[in-house]
C-alpha cells in the first residue's frame, strides 16, 4: 500500500514496503531545476527518517524519460526482474550517504 509522506506544491512522494525494502514512488506536477533540487532534499529526508535504501520500480523499460529521471536523482540499476505479467521489470536503487564520523 503506498502511503503519501511528502506533499508538496509540485509533487508528492509516496513510499510502500515491500519484503525489506522501502519502495519511492513520486507523481511530478511540475518540471524545473528547483523542483528537482527539492526532490533530492525530499529524498534526503527520506534517508534521514528511515535509515535505509530507497528503491524504484522501472516497469516499461523501453520509458527512457523514466529511466533518465531514475538517473538523474542517483539511481543506479539494482536488479532486472520477469514480472507475474511476464514483461520486464527493473528494480533500481539509491543507496543512502553513509560517512564514517572521524
Amino acid at each position: 500500500m503506498k502511503i503519501p509522506v511528502i506533499l508538496h506544491k509540485d509533487y508528492l512522494v509516496h513510499i510502500e514496503e515491500y519484503e525489506d525494502k522501502l519502495f519511492g514512488h513520486i507523481d511530478v506536477y511540475r518540471w524545473n531545476k528547483t523542483v528537482k533540487k527539492s526532490i533530492d532534499n525530499s529524498l534526503q529526508q527520506l534517508f534521514n527518517l528511515y535509515g535505509r535504501d530507497i528503491y524504484a520500480l522501472h516497469e516499461n523499460t523501453q520509458d527512457n524519460k523514466h529511466r533518465k529521471f531514475l538517473e538523474m536523482l542517483k539511481f543506479k540499476l539494482y536488479s532486472t526482474e520477469m514480472g507475474l505479467d511476464g514483461l520486464t521489470h527493473q528494480v533500481w536503487r539509491k543507496q543512502i550517504n553513509t560517512k564514517e564520523i572521524i
